[in-house]
């Protein structure tokens, strides 16, 4: 002992420490605060706070300062080896003198000469050992023992509340994570009876994925079209572009390639440790891959990297394996309905060949609108999924005259009221054709009203301005043009610049001023628009 405080200056410091332990219940904070005081009370500046791991028979490191060879937090030492391990053995405290002259001595500090430890105890229960070496010698009296063993029962204690808000307060982000874990798996379930497009449930999934497990990057791998034995990765989370495009895996190549010809999932916890690893992105080092299994087929794989290696755990693996089961059923639905509208659409696609063919002045006359009004869109900054309603309702904009019969169609003569009625009537016509059909529903609204006019007479809702739809506005103007710049049975093809000025006359009449004006730009007459 140094010598620096007396009796009582001692007393008063654990007096107050005691009530400092007491009101902190945050551990890490509490050992800074155990040791801080022994450093003070005893004039030492090495010492350590070990708890007792019983599930493996050893003490292990908490905190300590001074110490230059511990190994950090991952030190430890059997229980019974050691002075600290006989104390946390014994339960009995220890003080000696001269280490070198104790047989238990096992070596914390270079040039150690005095080692003290106490037991930490809960009620008859030791939990852990506060240990003292010096390399100077110590000389400890009853008093100075009586006082250390005394302040480690208080730090005892402290500990052991502080561990219990500790362990309530993973209790909690444990059952937190399984609450997320569960509200995620019920989303993937409401995934299997939404009919959604296969890239949007292909994302979704990754969604979830994302929002319980926190990976790095992840990927789900499906076959190619053309090469079913060839994976190719069609959505992705933290992949370099060039990698989504490039990686093509072939059917037991690589650990993904492997699960997908096995079926069976696979952990890999350091992939530098395995022959078959593909990189996918810089400085991956944990890898886990899932077979998407559905109806006992496996449709792809669901895998993930993380850039630490064991960064997955057996749980997380496991969840991961769960959620791929599920997520497969849903991408299988997806594939089907993917399926059944590409059969639909080309379906449709063929009754609207059909139906220009009953006429040479109209054939490809859809084809003709639809290129048209794509381009007009695309000038008008309209997004990816609505070119492609626009792409739909294109060509299968007059699919309604299907019901119109070939003498009115190719009448050469004007039409009769009646007859007008009828040609007038091909939009409802087309809805009530394609309206059973959910993905088709908007390309639906604007086949419907892509006769309204801009200024409200137009048919068949008499819809005025922007509450026309804006694909059907982009359908008006492209048909349009079409239609006077073809030849029809009852007149020969318009010049294309009296039909550029008939557009440009009915600007905000007939037709969207802003769509005349993309249309005029897209056809490089940006200075005559309207």
């Amino acid at each position: 002992m140094t010598g620096k405080h007396t009796p009582e200056e001692k007393l008063a410091v654990l007096n107050e420490t005691a009530r400092a332990m007491m009101t902190e219940l945050e551990l890490s904070a509490l050992l800074d605060l155990v040791l801080e005081r022994v450093s003070l009370l005893f004039g030492v500046d090495r010492c350590a706070v070990l708890h007792v791991d019983k599930a493996h028979g050893v003490l292990r490191l908490l905190r300590s300062v001074g110490y230059d060879s511990l190994g950090g937090e991952e030190f430890s030492i059997r229980v019974g080896e050691g002075i600290s391990g006989w104390v946390a053995s014994s339960g009995l405290p220890a003080f000696v003198e001269d280490v070198k002259t104790d047989p238990r001595y096992v070596s914390g500090v270079r040039g150690a000469v005095s080692e003290v430890a106490v037991p930490l105890r809960r009620k008859d229960q030791v939990i852990g050992v506060l240990d003292i070496e010096s390399t100077s010698r110590l000389s400890l009296g009853d008093f100075d023992m009586e006082l250390l063993t005394l302040f480690a029962s208080q730090c005892a204690a402290a500990l052991y509340n502080a561990s219990l808000v500790r362990e309530l307060e993973e209790s909690q982000r444990q059952l937190e994570t399984r609450v997320r874990e569960q509200q995620v798996l019920n989303h993937v379930g409401k995934l299997l009876g939404d009919v959604l497009p296969l890239d949007d449930v292909l994302r979704e999934i990754l969604k979830l994925a994302n929002e319980v497990l926190r990976f790095r990057s992840c990927a789900i791998l499906l076959p190619e079209h053309e090469e079913r034995d060839v994976l190719r990765i069609r959505a992705a989370i933290g992949y370099p572009a060039n990698v989504v495009e490039k990686v093509r895996i072939r059917k037991g190549e690589g650990i993904t390639g492997g699960v997908f010809r096995s079926g069976i999932p696979r952990l890999v916890e350091d992939v530098t440790r395995v022959a078959d690893y593909i990189p996918g992105v810089l400085g991956g080092r944990c890898e886990m891959a899932c077979p998407l299994i559905a109806r006992g087929r496996v449709l792809g794989v669901l895998d993930a990297e993380g850039e630490s290696a064991g960064c997955f755990s057996e749980q997380q693996f496991v969840l991961f394996s769960t959620f791929a089961s599920q997520a497969a059923v849903a991408i299988r639905n997806a594939a089907m309905l993917e399926r059944t509208q590409a059969v639909y659409y080309q379906t449709i696609s063929t009754l609207a060949n059909a139906l220009e063919a009953r006429d040479r002045y109209t054939r490809g006359h859809s084809e003709r609108v639809t290129n048209l009004a794509v381009r007009i869109a695309h000038r008008l900054g309209m997004r990816d999924e609505e070119l492609d309603i626009v792409r739909q309702a294109g060509l299968l904009h007059d699919i309604g005259k299907i019901g119109i019969t070939d003498d009115v169609l190719n009448k050469a003569d004007g039409l009769s009221k009646e007859e007008r009625g009828e040609i007038e009537h091909h939009p409802q016509f087309g809805n009530n054709i394609l309206g059973q059909l959910k993905f088709l529903r908007d390309a639906c609204h604007a086949i419907l009203h892509h006769h309204e006019r801009y200024d409200g007479n137009g048919y068949p809702g008499g819809l005025l301005g922007c509450d026309i739809p804006m694909v059907a506005r982009v359908i008006a103007v492209a048909d349009a043009w079409d239609a006077m710049t073809s030849d029809r049975p009852y007149r020969e093809a318009m010049d294309e610049r009296k039909a550029l000025t008939e557009i440009v006359g009915n600007a905000g009449k007939q037709f969207d001023p802003d769509v005349v004006r993309a249309f005029m730009a897209v056809l490089g007459y940006e200075d005559r628009a309207a």
